[in-house]
C-alpha cells in the first residue's frame, strides 16, 4: 500500500462512529415537546406538504417530500429558484412549508421565504441556527445546531445533511403513529416493489385452490394418492375425513419414501393416513403471503415447502413455497 492514495484515505469506520455521535448529540438538542408541535401542524394540514431547500439541503428536502408521498400524505418538493419563475402557483392557503437549510440565509432561500410565508398556512424551518433568515420567518423551528462537518475540509454537507434528514425521517415516523398509518397504505404507493408485495399480497392470491389439487381420504391406497398428487401439480395431497375435516397431508417425498420401503414386495398395502403428516401447519386465506412464507422458514418440527390453506375451517387449496419464491417474495 505503500505511495498508495488509499495509504492517506484514513478510515471509514471512524467517519461511521463520528455519524453515531452526531445522532446522540442531535438527541440532546432536540425536544419532543418540539417534534410534537410539528407534527401536529401535518397532521391538522388540510393541504399537502411543500418542501424546500437548495443545493445538498434540497435534497434533503426532497427526501422528506418521497416519504410523505410514500405513507399517504401528499408533498412536493419545491426548487426555490423555479419558485420565483411561476412554480409558486403549487402553493396554496391550506399546504405546510418545510424549509430545510444549513446557514438559514442561503440567498435563493430568503429571496423566496417571505412569500412562501404569506401564501402558505404554516412555515416550519429545519436549520442550524435560530439566529438565520428563515428561522425569523417560520412558525416552528427544528434547530439541529452548528455542526463539525466529517470532511478533512470540514466544509461537504456530511454531518448537517444527516442532521437535516435524521428530522425529516422523525417527523414521518411520527405522523404515521399520529395518523395510524396501515400497511395497505404503504403497500398501495408501492404496487411494483417487494415492499408493496409484502405488504399487500395474501396467500389467497398465490395459492393453488382447492378445485385443481382436490383431497384424498384417509383410506386411499398409495396408487390414487399418487395420481392425485400427479394430478394437482402441487407436490402434495391433504387428506380429509368423511366429515371435510383436515387429517392430514401427504407430500410426494411420502408416496417415494413409502415406495422405496417396500420395493420389491408382490403387493403394497399403503394407505393415506399410514404415510401422512398428521396435524400439518396450516395457513389462514386472508394472511399475508410473506407470513405463509415465514411459517415455512421457521418451522423447528422439519423443513416445510407448502401449507394447506384454511378459509371458515375448511381447506380451501395449498400454497408452495416454490410459488411465494417466483412471485418475488423472498
Amino acid at each position: 500500500m505503500s505511495g498508495s492514495p488509499l495509504a492517506d484515505a484514513g478510515s471509514g469506520v471512524e467517519v461511521i462512529r463520528s455519524y453515531a455521535a452526531t445522532l446522540d448529540e442531535l438527541a440532546s438538542r432536540i425536544s419532543d415537546e418540539d417534534l410534537r408541535a410539528v407534527v401536529s401542524r401535518l397532521v391538522a394540514c388540510q393541504g399537502r406538504l411543500v418542501t424546500v431547500g437548495v443545493g445538498k439541503s434540497g435534497l434533503v428536502a426532497q427526501r422528506i417530500a418521497a416519504l410523505f408521498n410514500s405513507v399517504g400524505f401528499s408533498a412536493q418538493f419545491m426548487n426555490p429558484l423555479d419558485a420565483i419563475h411561476g412554480d409558486l402557483g403549487i402553493i396554496k392557503a391550506q399546504d405546510v412549508v418545510i424549509a430545510v437549510s444549513n446557514s438559514g440565509d442561503t440567498p435563493e432561500l430568503v429571496g423566496v421565504a417571505p412569500i412562501l410565508k404569506t401564501r402558505a398556512s404554516c412555515m416550519i424551518g429545519i436549520v442550524s441556527t435560530a439566529s438565520c433568515e428563515v428561522a425569523r420567518l417560520c412558525d416552528h423551528l427544528l434547530v439541529f445546531g452548528r455542526l463539525a462537518e466529517v470532511d478533512p475540509l470540514g466544509v461537504v454537507p456530511t454531518t448537517s445533511a444527516l442532521a437535516a434528514s435524521t428530522l425529516g425521517d422523525a417527523l414521518v415516523v411520527m405522523w404515521m403513529r399520529a395518523t395510524k398509518v396501515k400497511p395497505a397504505t404503504f403497500a398501495a404507493n408501492h404496487p411494483a416493489g417487494e415492499l408493496g408485495r409484502r405488504l399487500s399480497l395474501r396467500v389467497a392470491d398465490v395459492m393453488i385452490v382447492r378445485a385443481m389439487c382436490p383431497p384424498v381420504s384417509p383410506e386411499d391406497e398409495l396408487g390414487k394418492v399418487l395420481k392425485m398428487i400427479s394430478q394437482g401439480g402441487a407436490g402434495a395431497v391433504w387428506v380429509e375425513d368423511p366429515d371435510g375435516r383436515l387429517v392430514g397431508i401427504v407430500t410426494d417425498g411420502d408416496v417415494r419414501r413409502a415406495l422405496q420401503a417396500h420395493l420389491g414386495e408382490p403387493s403394497i398395502d399403503v394407505r393415506a393416513r399410514d404415510v401422512m403428516t398428521s396435524d400439518p401447519i396450516v395457513i389462514e386465506s386472508n394472511e399475508l403471503a410473506i407470513r405463509a412464507m415465514e411459517v415455512m422458514e421457521k418451522n423447528r418440527r422439519k423443513p416445510v415447502s407448502i401449507l394447506p390453506v384454511i378459509a371458515d375451517e375448511r381447506v380451501v387449496g395449498l400454497i408452495r413455497l416454490h410459488s411465494l419464491v417466483q412471485v418475488g417474495l423472498s
